[in-house]
C-alpha cells in the first residue's frame, strides 16, 4: 500500500462516511450492532461494483461503524487509505471509536498501521468554518480535489437518509458536499434493514 501525498494521483477516489454503531442506550435505532455483518456485505457489493482496488484511494475519517467497515474492506482490496481526524487520536478514540465491550478500538489500531493519517491540527491552509466534524468534512472534499482534480469520485455512505442527524458535520452534511463534488453516491441504510418495505 502506498503512502499518498499531494504529488500522488490516485486512479479513483472513494469518499466514505457513515453512522457509528448505536450506543447501547440509543432510543431510536439507527445502526444496531447486530446489523454489522449485513451492512458490511452490502458495502462490499458496492465496492465490487465500482471495482475498487489497487491504485484507488479511500478518503474519509475513522469512526466506528461505517467508517471502519469501509476502511477494512478497502484494505482487503489493496486500495490506498487516507484518514483525516477532527481531533487528536486520543480524543477521537474517546469520542468516536471506543465502545465498552467491543473490538472497535483494536480494529482502529490495526487500520492505523497503514495509509496516511492526519489530524485537523496538522492541516495547512486557511482556517475552515464550522465545528471540527464539519471542518473535517470540508477538509476531506478539499483533499479529494487536490489529489484528483478531475476525479472520478465515488461516495459510499452508511446513512439513514435523514436530513438532520445527531449534530452538525454528520453524514447528511457529507452527502451534500460529495454531491457538490459530482461523486457517484451509494447509500446503505440500516434502518431499512430494521423495517423492510418502508
Amino acid at each position: 500500500m502506498r503512502i499518498l501525498d499531494d504529488s500522488t494521483r490516485p486512479r479513483r477516489v472513494l469518499l466514505y462516511s457513515g453512522h457509528r454503531i448505536d450506543a447501547p442506550n440509543r432510543k431510536s435505532p439507527r445502526f444496531p450492532a447486530q446489523l454489522e455483518p449485513t451492512v458490511r456485505a452490502m458495502l462490499s457489493r458496492h465496492l465490487d461494483r465500482w471495482n475498487i482496488g489497487p491504485g484507488d484511494l479511500a478518503l474519509g475519517s475513522g469512526a466506528n461503524g461505517g467508517d471502519i467497515l469501509v476502511l477494512e474492506l478497502c484494505r482487503e482490496r489493496g486500495a490506498d487509505i487516507q484518514v483525516l481526524l477532527p481531533f487528536s487520536e486520543a480524543e477521537f478514540l474517546r469520542r468516536s471509536v471506543c465502545v465498552e465491550g467491543t473490538a472497535w478500538e483494536s480494529r482502529f489500531s490495526e487500520l492505523r498501521k497503514e495509509g496516511r493519517w492526519l489530524t485537523l491540527a496538522e492541516r495547512s491552509g486557511p482556517p475552515l468554518e464550522g465545528e471540527p466534524f464539519g471542518q473535517t468534512n470540508l477538509w476531506i472534499i478539499e483533499t479529494a480535489r487536490v489529489l484528483a482534480p478531475e476525479g472520478p469520485f465515488y461516495a459510499l455512505l452508511v446513512w439513514d437518509e435523514k436530513g438532520q442527524g445527531d449534530g452538525p458535520g454528520g453524514t447528511a452534511d457529507f452527502v451534500a458536499r460529495a454531491s457538490e463534488l459530482g461523486a457517484e453516491i451509494a447509500i446503505v441504510n440500516p434502518t431499512k434493514l430494521l423495517h423492510p418495505g418502508e
